[in-house]
């Protein structure tokens, strides 16, 4: 028995427009968040490699806007936490853009469903975004308030829950809000 002549020709073409399709879009926010994130960085006196600003941009208009954080309260708490340096690591460990917690880092890609990172993949910025807006937007869920969870993002869940007074609290707060302020104008500006 003869086995059929298949043509490669469909094959070729199949590969051909699959190879020429564009790759994952960017969400169409990420534009404006990318130019202010690009000031940002400038003003800071910090230099990204061109990758950098796309995968932080993607990450903050993705996940930022699925907990509904507006992306200008995203670059503020970046420039509380880290002064927008990429290498940033604090005395207590925390790395980053986000100052976020290898410890906490791992348990929350666990309850977000997100990759499991490594020290290393923590310096990543869309994924150090991914995985801080994921701890925030858990604590927004536990303490009930957006301030509760930038409190507890500050200081620990432990003072949030507790209720004890932080005097830098209220200090810290108003300043993320002033920055958001600041933020939200220089997305408006062209």
């Amino acid at each position: 028995m003869a086995l059929p002549v298949v043509s490669s020709i469909p094959i070729q073409a199949k590969i051909r427009s699959e190879s020429l399709s564009p790759g994952p879009r960017r969400p169409p926010a990420a534009r404006p968040i990318e130019e202010a994130l690009r000031r940002a960085v400038r003003e800071s006196d910090r230099e990204w490699p061109e990758t950098a600003f796309e995968s932080a941009a993607e990450a903050i208009a993705d996940v930022g806007v699925r907990f509904g954080f507006s992306p200008a309260l995203v670059l503020s708490l970046i420039q509380h936490e880290s002064a927008f340096r990429l290498d940033a690591v604090s005395r207590r460990g925390a790395v980053g853009l986000m100052q976020i917690l290898p410890a906490t880092a791992l348990q929350t890609a666990k309850e977000s469903g997100l990759e499991v990172p490594g020290i290393r993949e923590l310096f990543d910025p869309g994924l150090n975004i991914r995985l801080g807006l994921s701890y925030l937007a858990i604590l927004q869920r536990e303490l009930g308030s957006l301030d509760a969870a930038l409190t507890a993002y500050r200081g620990g869940p432990v003072i949030a829950r507790a209720g004890a007074a932080d005097p830098a609290a209220g200090a810290y707060l108003q300043s993320i809000r002033q920055g958001e302020q600041a933020m939200a104008e220089w997305m408006k500006s062209p």
